[in-house]
């Protein structure tokens, strides 16, 4: 029997994630690059970009600053156990 560790299939990239990552690709920017600008470590921005891990919101708002981009959050709230529906914006 083989003593490989099993990987973990990444998890879904985070939309987020995917648009940050295609606008570091128009920018023509690297990883490291983003990392200096940011103070994120460019193994995060990795695994950010790959879905290997989902950023913090501190995380978010330094990466896109770094690419200069703002971030606006809007949340969207559902009742547990209820179907997914909009509530009224409070």
């Amino acid at each position: 029997m083989s003593d490989k560790r099993k990987r973990e299939a990444p998890a879904a990239i985070h939309p987020i994630c995917v648009q940050l990552h295609q606008m570091r690709l128009d920018l023509r920017l690297t990883q490291d690059e983003v990392s200096r600008r940011s103070g994120v470590w460019q193994s995060s921005i990795s695994d950010y970009e790959t879905g290997k891990s989902q950023p913090t919101l501190d995380s978010l708002d330094a990466w896109a600053s770094a690419l200069g981009l703002r971030h606006h959050l809007t949340l969207h709230f559902t009742a547990v156990g209820e179907r997914d529906e909009a509530l009224p914006v409070l």
